[in-house]
């Protein structure tokens, strides 16, 4: 898990195979590290596919799964400072 602090975050899905790449995402909920601050109990998840976007606000916590085992996952990305 990766936390964003006061940039945002905005993702585009290059190439996967279809449903196969997983976010979660999660207000912080801590002052301890990314894997703890995210409460997966109440995180939003999400299965992309190629040619999803999406963006990860500030004072956010994430993660990013590919669930086949095979084929990669590409993604390009940029952060926006405030």
């Amino acid at each position: 898990a990766e936390q964003v602090e006061t940039h945002t975050q905005i993702y585009s899905i290059t190439s996967c195979r279809p449903m196969a790449l997983e976010l979660v995402i999660a207000r912080c909920s801590g002052d301890g590290t990314a894997t703890e601050d995210m409460d997966l109990d109440i995180a939003q998840r999400y299965l992309l596919s190629p040619g999803d976007s999406f963006f990860i606000p500030p004072n956010n916590v994430y993660q990013l799964e590919n669930h086949d085992k095979i084929a990669p996952a590409h993604i390009s990305w940029m952060i926006l400072n405030p």
